[in-house]
């Protein structure tokens, strides 16, 4: 029984939450490792044939795409750079095209991300500071309903393999998935579920909070159909803050930086964070909170808050520190949740320890079960004993 509890809750502790995984399953999805680099996030894709593993960067601040380094000739510093001249498959749709009011050259290539391959992926070729040797090729991220197959993830979402149109960031597991199936029993905090535009990937908050203090109240008034602008709010990994209107930021970084030794958005703190508030974000009555240790960045005894003014609501890199993004195209939804990984672990240790000391007091239980009845046993003898001398 004692192994049994301990078996138990040693499985417990390794179980980690990952999104489900679809055993004996012939539908293809995309997984693949999201590195950082001075403010950068980038996933490896096959661009071409024969395939060249090109080191591909994720920009969400503005539009959502994948940007894609372009040589044509000879690469002289050996970066990992698509070469156009190396591949059979690319070709040229429109020479003097446009990309964002940009000349640009429209073409058609194969691209592949883990399983899902597109072949026929139409991408814009600009020139990178006029160079016509160096250039960026952009995947855009938008999904139109419509089909536009410009769009990366109409290409992808064309593929009748592929069952769930979602794109999902898991910065905690350093992963990008594509295609794979969420389920709500792996999440292990309270989930929320945002309505998104799926050209712009942006919602509309509700409450902002800061130590109970309502920041920014958005909330519709029982005859209002159409969210406030001010209420917008866009999500961009690559943003290394959280911004939003300047009276906003303003009222947040005061309450933030209250009884505490500030100088400009660097304040004092300890490891734990000691004295700092959650950032509470409200949608659709649904409410999430930003830990202290994700909107501050701690070095030496001080924190820098990454907190910041801008001219909409932004959540960049400290949201998703905190919160797994699950974007989906099929309903127009994200769904977002705390990385259960952390809860996970100190969750492991507490069902450890409390198994442990169930076993010690399970372990008591028979001991002291067991030496009452020796000592029943023996006074039972002893009393045989007694009567034996006295009228044996």
């Amino acid at each position: 029984m004692v192994y049994l509890l301990l078996i138990l809750s040693l499985a417990q502790a390794l179980r980690k939450y990952p999104l489900t995984q679809l055993e004996d399953s012939n539908e293809v999805n995309g997984k693949g490792k999201i590195s950082e680099a001075q403010g950068l996030f980038s996933i490896q894709l096959k661009v071409g044939n024969p395939p060249q593993n090109i080191t591909a960067v994720i920009c969400m601040s503005q539009q959502k795409e994948i940007v894609i380094p372009v040589i044509n000739g000879k690469n002289e510093n050996n970066f990992t750079f698509f070469n156009i001249s190396n591949s059979s498959t690319y070709s040229v749709i429109n020479s003097k095209g446009t990309f964002k009011g940009k000349s640009a050259v429209i073409a058609n290539e194969t691209i592949a991300f883990d399983d899902i391959k597109v072949e026929g992926q139409k991408f814009f070729i600009v020139d990178i500071n006029d160079s016509p040797n160096q250039q960026n090729a952009t995947l855009p991220l938008y999904f139109d309903i419509n089909g536009d197959s410009t769009s990366f993830l109409n290409s992808i979402f064309s593929n009748q393999s592929i069952d769930d149109y979602s794109f999902t960031i898991d910065l905690y597991e350093e992963t990008l998935l594509i295609g794979e199936i969420f389920n709500p029993n792996d999440a292990n905090d309270p989930i929320v579920y945002v309505d998104i535009d799926p050209l712009t990937w942006t919602t509309y908050l509700e409450m902002i909070e800061v130590n109970f203090t309502i920041i920014a109240n958005y909330t519709l008034e029982e005859n209002q159909k159409t969210p406030l602008d001010a209420a917008k709010v866009n999500f961009a990994i690559e943003y290394p803050y959280i911004t939003g209107p300047e009276k906003e930021i303003d009222e947040i970084l005061s309450l933030i930086k209250h009884d505490k030794n500030c100088n400009d958005n660097i304040c004092a703190c300890d490891e734990v964070f000691t004295g700092y508030f959650n950032f509470t974000i409200t949608f659709n009555n649904q409410t999430i909170s930003v830990e202290p240790h994700s909107y501050l960045a701690l070095d030496n005894g001080n924190c820098t808050i990454l907190i910041t003014k801008g001219t909409q609501w932004t959540f960049g890199l400290p949201f998703f520190r905190e919160f797994l993004g699950y974007f989906n195209f099929k309903n127009n939804t994200a769904v977002f949740f705390r990385h259960p990984h952390n809860e996970g672990i100190i969750r492991s240790l507490i069902i450890i320890i409390c198994s442990m000391a169930l076993a010690i007091l399970f372990m008591g239980f028979i001991f002291m079960c067991t030496r009452y009845l020796v000592l029943k046993k023996n006074e039972q003898r002893e009393n045989e004993n007694r009567y034996n001398r006295y009228y044996g």
